[in-house]
């Protein structure tokens, strides 16, 4: 599920994520979940993930390992500097 507003100016930000995350709320809890098209648990796309989504909500049970691959393979951490969700 992709929601979709756009605004200007950033003293609109929170208003703004606020009916986002609104409007997906009702579409999850009252559309998706009484047509039997969502589950609690099912694995949130990382590219359509509000900001604060919990890891383990993207990643499930990938996550330990993920954690580790970037401990091993970019220890200075050089691809958090591209922002988006971070395993370490």
């Amino acid at each position: 599920m992709n929601v979709w507003f756009e605004w200007e100016g950033p003293e609109y930000d929170q208003d703004y994520y606020d009916a986002v995350m609104a409007s997906t709320r009702h579409l999850k809890e009252l559309v998706a979940q009484e047509q039997g098209r969502y589950l609690d648990d099912m694995p949130v796309y990382n590219n359509y993930a509000a900001h604060d989504t919990p890891l383990e909500n993207i990643y499930g049970d990938n996550l330990p390992a993920l954690r580790e691959f970037a401990k091993k393979y970019d220890p200075k951490r050089v691809m958090t500097l591209a922002g988006g969700f971070k395993f370490q």
